[in-house]
Parts: structure tokens; C-alpha cells; sequence
């Protein structure tokens, strides 16, 4: 028997309902104890481990998949599990902890006509104590670093964060560290309100956008170098480049604590450099890697897009073409690396516009160069539409001799969609 009323009437419709021996009585508030069924020999408490403002944030948050902390009779958690949900104990001394904790993120919303949009936060020690806070009550965190200016790529993260944790963070800063060129940090796209909306339509619960002088109160004198992953392709074509990203990621990390970090794998060098600087320095943050999220026509999203003039747009998706034409040469049985990177620098040389910075396939794990294809591999290259710079890359796997046909990533429907057209991947048309 669920009870499912207000608060302050939970405990008159316990007492009003005959005590029988076999039959659990639950209530549903996060706040009340067991004790206000004091009269039921079987009693339960079930909450979802979410903030819920308002009704259509609690309809999209306490789905399949959702966890609800759960106390008192073993059936509530039974109860919980064939509903699709995540069963977490909670005692009943910890519920106001619990309580809390589920309430902070509503707490930290500033008013606003849509409750359930994420929280801002400005401050390194705020956004600390909020997740400090989560992870006292239980709760796991999520984590998805970005740079602003939101797309589709990024917001596949922050669905994926708010899937698999119960408190997802986005951080938009643009790291001044990263940028070899005032340019083009100065024309970098900022729009932090609409991040902000994106960000919430996603599901995320906090937003943590600081200034330049809140991440960097004076010139840092302290660097974080990935020797090795961080010195070639994107470290060679950009120096210092990687050790700005990992500075930036490593203190981002020091203020969220332990979580999941989500990353994706557009960036592979990145993700294999944020993965090394995680272990090397012990940090409890699992990384996680997410697929390329792409345009129709194969160009894979970036911040950087915008930039691109209709005619540069036009052009961008010869990267992707090449990539699939390394890949299926691949495919076809072809086992040294350097006939790939040549399909790879002829693929991009036959669009005009379009200058290739390097075309590398490489070992997927440490970015080595390869003479001979054989395990995860992965096929990257970069190249200046007009004055945009823009990177892409697939992986793949190659088996052994007589193991068969590799098994890759990318996207074989739209290669399978070219050729219906009468066109082959690599070709301009």
C-alpha cells in the first residue's frame, strides 16, 4: 500500500488504514521517517534521489533507470527494481543528510520562469561544496568539460552524464592556456546564456562558468606536461597547446572531486591525454569516452563550425570522406599504413580550399606511427578550411591474419548511402 500524499497527511492516513500482517505500507516522502507508520508491522520509505522543483522535472528525472533511496521493508526495493529503477539503502538517521543534499541544487537556482534550469554557479568553492555535498548523501557525479558555445556533440555528453549519474556538472570556460593565438581566442564563440539553456534541456544540474580570474587569480607558474601523447600531430601543429588543456583539466578535476568525466572522442589525442594525466596523478575520476556525434553529411560537430562560410561548409565534409576512404581501403585488406595515409592525403588535396596539416594513422592507444596495420588503430587527420582549422578521425580494429574483417566505428549507412548516389567515399562529388 502507497501512500501518496502530501507530507503533513501521511502520517493521518497511516493511522486511518487497518494494520495487516503481510501487507507493506510505503510512503513516498523524502523527508519523513518510518516512524509516522508506527501502527504497520511492514513499513517502507521510497524518494528518488533527484531535486524535483516542480512536476514535469520529476516526470523526466525518476524514470527507468532513476535511483530511489529506499528504507524499511525489503519489498520497497523489490518494488523500485521491477519499475526500472535503482534501489539505494538509505537509514533512517541519514534521511535529513539525504535530504539535503537532494534539495541543494533547486536551492541553488536563481529565480527564473523555467525551474528546472540548471544552476549557475561562478565559484570554484561553491561548485566544490555542492558536490561534496552530493557525494556525502550518496549521490554519484558526472562531469562533462567544455569550452562553451554548445552543440550537439556536447549536449550527446550531457545526456549521457545525466543517464548514468545523479548530479551532472558542465563546466564552460575558455581556457586561455590552450590558445597559441590571441586571435583566435578573442573570436572564440561565447554565448553563455544559451549554454546555459542547452545545458538544462539536457539534463544537466549545475553549470559552472568562471571567469578567467577565478581559475587563474594570478599567471599560473605551475604547468601540467603529458610528455609523450601531448608532442605530436595536434602538440606538434599547436605547441603548448596540450599542456594548457591538461593544466586546465587537472584543476577542474581538483575542485569536482571524484566523478565521471566525460569526454569525446573527436578529440582523441585529448581523451588519451586527459586518460593519461588521470593516472598518472591518481585522480578518483573515471574518464569516459563518447562517440563522434555528426552532422547528415558526415562533418563532425565543433564549436569551430560556425565560423565556416557557406562555400567553407560546403567543403568541410571532405575530412569525414577521407576518413571513410582510409577505412575502407582497410577494409579491403590493405595492411600498410602508409598506403592508407596516402588514400587519406589524396582524399583531402582533391577539394579545393582545403590545406591537409597531416593525415596519420596511428596506434590507437599511444598515438604511435605505424608501418603495419594490425589491432586498434585509428585513422585522424586535420587541415585548414579557409582560416578554420578543424580535426576529425575513426578507429578501427584490424584483426590478425585469417581473423577476418576489421571492425570500426564510423559510420558504414552513410558511406552505403554515397555509393547509392553514384559516389565513392574520397570523391569531390
Amino acid at each position: 500500500l502507497v501512500i501518496a500524499t502530501p507530507d503533513e497527511s501521511v502520517a493521518e492516513v497511516a493511522a486511518g488504514v487497518e494494520p495487516v500482517a503481510t501487507t507493506v505500507v510505503a510512503h513516498l516522502s523524502g523527508a519523513l521517517g518510518l516512524d509516522v507508520l508506527a501502527t504497520h508491522p511492514r513499513r517502507a520509505a521510497i524518494h528518488p534521489l533527484v531535486p524535483l522543483p516542480d512536476a514535469d522535472t520529476g516526470a523526466t528525472r525518476s524514470g527507468p533507470g532513476a535511483r530511489f533511496a529506499v528504507a524499511g521493508d525489503p519489498l520497497a526495493a523489490e518494488v523500485v527494481e521491477a519499475l526500472g529503477g535503482r534501489a539505494v539503502p538509505v537509514a533512517d538517521g541519514d534521511r535529513p543528510a539525504y535530504l539535503a543534499m537532494a534539495a541543494a541544487p533547486a536551492q541553488l537556482r536563481p529565480p527564473s520562469p523555467l525551474p528546472s534550469r540548471a544552476a549557475l554557479v561562478e565559484g570554484a568553492a561553491e561548485l566544490r561544496a555542492a558536490l561534496e555535498g552530493a557525494r556525502a548523501a550518496g549521490l554519484t557525479v558526472g562531469l562533462v568539460p567544455t569550452m562553451g558555445s554548445l552543440h550537439e556533440g556536447h549536449l550527446s555528453l550531457i545526456r549521457r552524464a545525466a543517464a548514468e549519474c545523479d548530479v551532472t556538472a558542465v563546466t564552460v570556460f575558455v581556457n586561455p592556456l590552450q590558445f597559441g593565438d590571441p586571435d583566435d581566442l578573442a573570436s572564440y564563440p561565447r554565448d553563455l546564456d544559451r549554454d546555459l539553456e542547452l545545458a538544462s534541456g539536457s539534463g544537466a544540474d549545475l553549470v559552472f562558468a568562471p571567469s578567467v580570474a577565478e581559475m587563474y587569480p594570478t599567471p599560473p607558474a605551475t604547468s601540467v606536461q603529458v610528455s609523450g601523447l601531448g608532442d605530436v600531430l595536434e602538440g606538434a601543429s599547436r605547441p603548448g597547446h596540450f599542456s594548457g588543456v591538461a593544466t586546465v583539466v587537472a584543476k577542474l578535476l581538483a575542485v569536482a572531486g571524484p566523478c565521471r568525466a566525460y569526454f569525446g572522442e573527436k578529440d582523441w589525442q585529448q581523451l588519451l591525454v586527459v586518460r593519461r594525466l588521470v593516472a598518472d596523478l591518481s585522480f578518483p575520476v573515471e574518464v569516459v569516452g563518447c562517440p563522434t556525434v555528426r552532422e547528415p553529411d558526415g562533418l563532425a560537430f565543433s564549436s569551430r563550425n560556425v565560423r565556416l562560410s557557406p562555400a567553407e561548409r560546403a567543403a568541410a565534409p571532405v575530412l569525414h570522406r577521407a576518413l571513410a576512404a582510409g577505412l575502407e581501403l582497410v577494409e579491403a585488406g590493405e595492411r600498410d599504413a602508409a598506403a592508407v595515409r596516402r588514400r587519406l592525403v589524396e582524399a583531402v588535396a582533391a577539394e579545393p580550399g582545403v590545406a591537409l596539416d597531416y593525415g596519420e594513422v596511428v596506434a590507437a592507444d599511444d598515438l604511435s606511427p605505424l608501418d603495419g596495420l594490425e589491432g586498434d588503430v585509428r585513422l585522424l587527420v586535420a587541415a585548414r578550411v579557409g582560416r578554420t582549422r578543424l580535426i576529425d578521425n575513426v578507429g578501427t580494429t584490424v584483426p590478425s591474419a585469417g581473423e577476418g574483417l576489421p571492425v570500426g566505428d564510423f559510420d558504414r549507412p552513410l558511406v552505403a548511402s554515397a555509393r547509392r548516389r553514384g559516389l565513392e567515399p574520397g570523391s569531390r562529388r
